[in-house]
């Protein structure tokens, strides 16, 4: 299964992140303006001159995460949005798109598992004072 939100856990992050570059940030502004639209990482990476690999290896060194897994995210914030004003969840599927309702019932299960695990570690770095 290719699913970004599936891959195995990943090394600790590091200190310092690297600057990314312009064409980084073109393809993450990509991402963030036209979530709902069919972004495949082949056409991400088309988008700024990369290979789908050599984005997914730069976009997680810089921001650590995938540009699959930020597209998810940044459905997920749309998604939020829609739900406080009220659309069923099967319009806010659609809206963020999402052709799927299956898939998108998915990611929004596998998101909010990686944020309670996120909350869950960001606490206890608290507790021991890291």
């Amino acid at each position: 299964d290719s699913d970004p939100a599936s891959a195995p856990a990943r090394e600790p992050e590091p200190a310092v992140r690297p600057r990314p570059s312009p064409r980084l940030l073109k393809v993450r502004k990509l991402i963030e303006r036209c979530y709902a639209d069919p972004l495949s990482p082949g056409r991400m990476a088309r988008y700024a001159g990369f290979t789908a690999s050599e984005l997914r290896r730069q976009f997680e060194v810089c921001f650590g995460t995938t540009p699959e897994a930020y597209l998810v995210a940044c459905r997920m914030r749309a998604a939020e949005l829609l739900r406080s004003q009220g659309r069923a969840e099967v319009d806010i599927a659609m809206l963020i798109g999402y052709s799927s309702y299956r898939r998108y019932l998915g990611d929004c299960q596998r998101h909010e598992r990686t944020r309670r695990v996120a909350a869950g570690e960001a606490a206890l770095r608290g507790r021991l004072g890291a």
